[in-house]
């Protein structure tokens, strides 16, 4: 982890999925064995390469990989007839479930994991502290979406209360329209139409905000955008010492048979 970025982070870090299902070399399954056959959707991340190409085989099931941008993938794990299953949004996941959805069953296997404190940012000159966060209005690029739970909990770690926040849910850099997987709670808005959260910061109308990848203006000498918490990694080593939690954000989905 030393050295990258989130972006390449989200390209090359983690380990190969279903680890204890796979056999190195692309070494065949006995001739005996009954293999059953799977196709699953996954985004294209190059830390999936070698069950892409083979080199790494499951035991005992004849994988087909379905691989392409995040988006589409995700979409096509959950609703493509041709698919098994494959990546999808773990809170997604939990609320179709609380709806009654039971088409889905999520295998322990967490295609993406993130640590959130990185993810905090404030306008440059700001001494703003994440414990001095109760009472303030942050933006934050998504509601109801997994690493947007995860940024609640990492609040709470640092002895913050989430509904005391004046919330605003946009884009990052660019005007956008967010659907919410559930409703929005009395302390959650919208951004204005015409405005991101960057506009909204350096406006004096957010005093942080809460995004997945590094805002277009950040930077940690010249800003205009810094981080909340500089020394994040230390933050982030500290946090999984106290509380044993890698957050996870996506899972492997399966479908169940008719």
């Amino acid at each position: 982890m030393n050295g990258l970025s989130r972006r390449q982070f989200f390209e090359t870090a983690g380990a190969v999925a279903g680890a204890s299902l796979i056999r190195p070399g692309g070494v065949e399954p006995a001739a005996s064995a009954q293999v059953s056959k799977l196709t699953l959707a996954f985004t294209q991340y190059l830390r999936f390469t070698p069950l892409a190409t083979g080199n790494v085989r499951p035991t005992s099931v004849g994988l087909t990989w379905v691989r392409g941008p995040r988006t589409d993938m995700l979409n096509r794990a959950l609703s493509d007839p041709a698919v098994d299953g494959g990546e999808a949004s773990m809170l997604a996941h939990l609320l179709r479930l609380d709806g009654g959805d039971r088409s889905l069953v999520a295998v322990p296997v967490f295609l993406l994991r993130n640590f959130t404190a990185r993810d905090l940012y404030m306008s440059k000159g700001s001494s703003l502290t994440p414990t001095g966060l109760n009472g303030r209005r942050i933006g934050i690029y998504n509601w109801a979406a997994s690493g947007a739970v995860w940024y609640r909990h990492l609040l709470r770690y640092f002895g913050q209360d989430p509904a005391s926040m004046k919330w605003v849910v946009g884009g990052t850099d660019q005007p956008a329209t967010v659907d919410s997987r559930a409703s929005l709670p009395a302390y959650v808005t919208n951004a204005p139409a015409d405005k991101s959260l960057s506009d909204l910061l350096l406006a004096g109308d957010l005093d942080a905000i809460f995004v997945p990848l590094p805002p277009a203006k950040h930077h940690p000498v010249d800003g205009p955008i810094v981080r909340v918490i500089p020394d994040f990694r230390a933050v982030e080593q500290r946090y999984f010492t106290e509380t044993r939690c890698y957050p996870p954000q996506h899972v492997l989905l399966l479908r169940k048979q008719t």
